[in-house]
């Protein structure tokens, strides 16, 4: 009775943790090259960070700051920043758009709040229609 025992513990080999831990990475690592491949073929975008690089440059002049001015007057207390940015996307392609940014804090160290808009441009640096964000408010 012992000899069919020890034959049946022979048969069934261990599960080890290490074998299973290196098969998990594997598995990860073929699905993360499909998914991959799959991002090249299909241009999707998932919004992820990992696939693009935002650059941004602060603007002074130029027709969406006079814009901006104008149809979006400061209150006392508050400062501006227009910045330009640049996505670029994991295959190269680039989406420029226009940032403004109303900040409003107080001087005694109290809490600072700030509302931010964008709008997408096209090539020639021309806001496109119906591209603007919703205001975007913020306080600390």
């Amino acid at each position: 009775m012992d000899v069919n025992i020890t034959h049946a513990q022979r048969i069934v080999q261990p599960r080890l943790f290490w074998r299973r831990a290196f098969a998990y990475l594997v598995d990860m690592t073929i699905l993360e090259i499909v998914l991959a491949v799959l991002a090249l073929v299909i241009p999707l975008n998932f919004g992820m960070p990992l696939f693009q690089s935002t650059q941004c440059g602060e603007v002074t002049s130029g027709p969406l700051v006079e814009r901006v001015e104008r149809e979006w007057p400061l209150k006392p207390g508050e400062t501006r920043v227009n910045q330009i940015c640049q996505i670029t996307e994991f295959l190269g392609q680039e989406s420029p758009f226009f940032q403004t940014t109303a900040i409003a804090g107080n001087p005694d160290g109290g809490p600072v709040s700030w509302q931010t808009i964008s709008v997408a441009l096209d090539q020639n640096g021309d806001p496109i229609e119906g591209s603007r964000t919703p205001s975007a408010r913020w306080s600390v």
